[in-house]
Formats: structure tokens, C-alpha cells, sequence
């Protein structure tokens, strides 16, 4: 049994999600495979669509379930834009490399509610020289929400992503911007680590053990967020582990990291250090350990 593998350009536009689904048919590879030319660009729109990467199996009369291990696989050169989308079951939902160009707007990614379920899942993973748009989408459930490697870039803007190891993970030499983003219920909220650059702009990170957790050479601004309610730390520069020791850059002004003594305060510290309390003047400034 095969699943659906396109290597040229089209349109595959269904009646949404609740009425048109994909299902896996084979669990080792992708349920779709988007193939770029390695020259000229294809351009591929799958709109109103859910993919479902469980799959009932029985063996001597016993039924069990098996996850697809990818969703959606882009790679080569490939402008992909997915509308109106949903992933449900696949281990890793959205996987973009090489060059390719995405633009994600209003998809549902969904795990399973279990915490052992989350483990070495993702819904979004951007790799390579992948340059990435994601408006207005959701995450919940999954290791990583969005996890970035390599020279990937993306915007990320007015999607909501909740239950996670990670909420965004960011990392290598990625770059990305975050604006108008709700982050909730995880571990850390945004982990930033390599000599990746990230701004967060006007977000709500609230109720993560970490709000903003920086490690390595990564360098981060801050504008007017608010990071609140987290139980260690709202931004928390690794300056407590060597193996991951922090020698980056913050800077930022307008944000509202409440301390623990303070209403819907980050029960640990707002920052780590107080050095960093400028994040939340008007002011502003830097900090660099570079």
C-alpha cells in the first residue's frame, strides 16, 4: 500500500476537514510526500483537509494502533501553502526541509492527551533553508510545537500552542519572528540554544514551568509580551549548566514579567537575573555575553 506522493504541481482542495480525510496507508512513510525539483520550483495548495496518521492493525484477533511517522513531508524546492488543515495521529505532523517555502495558515495539529504520547512528536519542524509563514494555527499535545534547525526562517503569528515539552524550539542557526502568539501548559514555552536569533513581539507565555528558556550563543528581543504565571522563571538565561552555558544577547522593553510576590507572577523569579529586569521598563536595554 502506498500514500499519496506529488512531484508535480497541483491543487488539492477538499471540503474540509470534518468531510475530506487522508488516511495512512503506510505507516513507515509520509501519508503525503511533496517531492521539489531539485531546479524548477513546484507549487502545491492542499486546502480543507484532515490527515489521519492512526491506523488500526489486528494481529491473532488482537486490535492495536500504529502512528504514521509523518504527515506531511515537503522537501527539495517546493512553495507549498496548507489552508484550513488538520493532523491528527501522526508522530511528526508537518515536516518542511531543503528549500522550501511554506505558508501555513489556520491548520489544527492534535496528539494524543497522554504525557508518554508526547515524546519524539512534533507539529511543525522546519529544517534546511526552509523559509516558513505559519498565521493563525494550533498546536496541542507534541514535543515540540514547532521545533527549527539549521538556517530555517519563519514567522510565526497569532497561533495558539499549548500542552508541549517545547512550545517553540528554536536552535542552530534558525531565525524567526513571533508575534501575537499564545503559548501555554508546557514545559518551556520558547527555548531558544546554538547561535539562533528569535524576536517575540506582543505574546502571551503563560502558565510553562519556563516562560523564555536561552542557552548557548542564541540572541533574543523582546517587545511588550507578556510572560506571567510560569512556575520557575519568566526568561531564564542557562547560566547554571556548563554543558550549556549561556554567551548570547537579550535585549527588549515593555514587557510584563511579574515577580513571585507579584499578581500572576512567575513563582521562581520574573528573570533570572535582575540584570534583566529592564525587559520590563520602558526603556528598554541590552545584555550581552558575547
Amino acid at each position: 500500500m502506498e500514500n499519496l506522493v506529488i512531484h508535480k504541481s497541483l491543487t488539492l482542495r477538499g471540503q474540509g476537514p470534518e468531510r475530506s480525510r487522508i488516511q495512512a496507508k503506510n505507516i513507515v512513510e509520509p501519508i503525503v510526500w511533496i517531492r521539489g525539483s531539485k531546479t524548477t520550483p513546484i507549487t502545491v495548495v492542499i486546502e480543507g483537509v484532515m490527515l489521519l496518521g492512526q491506523t488500526v492493525l489486528a494481529l491473532d484477533g488482537v486490535e492495536f494502533v500504529e502512528y504514521a511517522n509523518v504527515g506531511i513531508f515537503v522537501d527539495g524546492t517546493a512553495h507549498v501553502t496548507l489552508q484550513n488543515c488538520a493532523f491528527l495521529g501522526a508522530r511528526n505532523n508537518l515536516w518542511f526541509t531543503d528549500r522550501a517555502q511554506a505558508l501555513v495558515v489556520n491548520v489544527w495539529i492534535h496528539g494524543e492527551e497522554t504525557k508518554t504520547s508526547k515524546l519524539e512528536k512534533a507539529g511543525i519542524i522546519l529544517r534546511g533553508q526552509t523559509q516558513a509563514t505559519i498565521l493563525d494555527t494550533t498546536i496541542s499535545f507534541l514535543a515540540d510545537g514547532i521545533i527549527m534547525e539549521d538556517m530555517a526562517q519563519a514567522i510565526i503569528e497569532r497561533t495558539a500552542i499549548s500542552n508541549t515539552l517545547f512550545g517553540i524550539h528554536v536552535r542552530d542557526a534558525a531565525q524567526t519572528l513571533i508575534v501575537r502568539t499564545h503559548i501555554t501548559e508546557s514545559e518551556d514555552g520558547v527555548v531558544l540554544t546554538g547561535r539562533c536569533q528569535a524576536q517575540i513581539v506582543d505574546c502571551v507565555i503563560v502558565n510553562n514551568k519556563i516562560g523564555v528558556a536561552l542557552l548557548e550563543h542564541a540572541a533574543v528581543v523582546l517587545i511588550g509580551n507578556r510572560i506571567v504565571g510560569n512556575k520557575l522563571y519568566g526568561v531564564l538565561p542557562a547560566l547554571h549548566d556548563p554543558r550549556v552555558w549561556f554567551a548570547g544577547f537579550i535585549a527588549g522593553a515593555n514587557n510584563v514579567i511579574p515577580g513571585p510576590t507579584e499578581s500572576n507572577g512567575n513563582l521562581m523569579g520574573a528573570v533570572y537575573l535582575e540584570e534583566l529586569l529592564f525587559l520590563t521598563t520602558e526603556a528598554g536595554g541590552t545584555w550581552c555575553q558575547r
